[in-house]
């Protein structure tokens, strides 16, 4: 049965990228699908939601045009190592992260990442940065040197 439901839930995925594809704009809705690994995503994409399923690690490549980055509620332990280089908001809270990529996207403005098992945050925050949630995570220090224009620190 469960593997009947996971083929089920993978056909609804992949209709609604088919569904994306069809009409060339707008968000990509994987949420709350149970899914255990994403399908290949179209590159165009910008905006995806893949929250809520049960995730235990995203493609090793997304889709360069990926802006918004929603992988909350999922499983993960690791996010790629490398992120779009626009990749402008990355929300992957309540996962199991223990750490987040060395190098993060230049343009990078929020970051959730609250709820996780964090020891530590990259040396170098992008310097774009305006909003990081890192609370409830396992952190004993932050960076040395924080942007400048952080206007929400919540660790």
């Amino acid at each position: 049965m469960y593997y009947n439901r996971y083929i089920d839930t993978m056909e609804i995925a992949k209709e609604r990228i088919r569904n994306w594809m069809y009409w060339g704009s707008g968000d990509l809705q994987l949420m709350y699908l149970g899914l255990t690994e994403l399908p290949e995503l179209p590159e165009g994409l910008k905006i995806l939601y893949c929250d809520g399923n049960k995730l235990v690690s995203l493609p090793d490549t997304l889709p360069s045009t990926l802006v918004t980055l929603d992988c909350a509620d999922n499983q993960l332990t690791a996010l790629p190592n490398t992120l779009p280089a626009g990749l402008t908001e990355l929300i992957c809270n309540n996962n199991q992260l223990l750490s987040l990529p060395d190098t993060l996207p230049a343009g990078l403005t929020e970051i959730i990442c609250n709820n996780n098992q964090l020891l530590s945050l990259p040396d170098t925050l992008p310097v774009g940065l305006k909003l990081l949630n890192c609370r409830k995570n396992q952190l004993v220090s932050l960076p040395d040197t924080l942007p400048v224009g952080l206007k929400l620190l919540n660790c």
